[in-house]
């Protein structure tokens, strides 16, 4: 304990600043703590993560690398693949991802995200095609089928699209950017009756939706933002 600083005050301070945006107090604590016990992997981690979001990477990257030195685990390298991501550092980022899926083969988590580093570094075959035997592996994970609808929507293939859309949401139902992507494409193909389900399931976990027809068309804003416009 430092003058009443204890781990648990300093992963409250994280949480909270998750919530404002303002991770200062978030990293001074950690920072602190460190000083007393820099054996301590989690708290290397927890620095990383407060940094990362700060848009502090080098020294996010360099507190994961510790935290993974102390104590090799999946967590840390996953993290540092993120934060390597973010500074467009992508081979360090496929690295640290395949190193930690090589430490859990078991967690999707890791090999999601190198499909992820593939399209972001304008690989997109590449990226389809690891997405595609990831699905092999991992058939309903939500965030891999949703963009694998998305790769469906570029190549005009907008059945297939709603399809991995659909499947996403049925496999996660709190899965927020494929319900999204299904409400855009059911409403772009005239299917607003079927989008309605998923406006509503929306609405029912708080979001503010405001449907508008007339005239022969149909607004939709989400939280008050404009979401779709087109034709009834």
């Amino acid at each position: 304990m430092i003058f009443g600083l204890t781990k648990d005050k300093a992963h409250a301070k994280l949480q909270r600043a998750f919530e404002t945006g303002d991770f200062a107090a978030a990293i001074d604590a950690y920072t602190r703590l460190i000083k007393k016990d820099p054996t301590d992997h989690e708290l290397f981690n927890n620095l990383g993560m407060a940094c990362m979001e700060s848009g502090r990477l080098p020294e996010s990257i360099e507190a994961f690398r510790e935290a993974n030195r102390l104590r090799p685990a999946c967590a840390h390298l996953s993290n540092l693949g993120s934060a390597l991501l973010r500074q467009k550092d992508f081979e360090g980022a496929r690295g640290a991802f395949e190193d930690a899926r090589k430490l859990d083969p078991a967690d999707p988590k890791p090999w999601f995200n190198i499909t992820v580093a593939l399209r972001e570094e304008g690989r997109p075959e590449d990226a389809y095609r690891e997405l595609q035997d990831f699905l092999g592996a991992h058939p309903t994970h939500a965030n891999g089928l949703s963009d694998m609808g998305c790769y469906h929507l570029d190549r005009g293939e907008t059945a297939e699209a709603i399809g991995c859309f659909t499947k996403a949401v049925d496999a996660n139902p709190a899965a927020l950017p494929a319900r999204l992507n299904l409400i855009q494409a059911l409403c772009d193909t005239g299917r607003h009756q079927d989008a309605t389900p998923h406006l509503e399931a929306l609405a029912g976990l708080g979001f503010k939706i405001r449907v508008n027809v007339e005239n022969g068309r149909v607004e939709i804003d989400i939280n008050g933002a404009p979401f779709y416009r087109g034709t009834a």
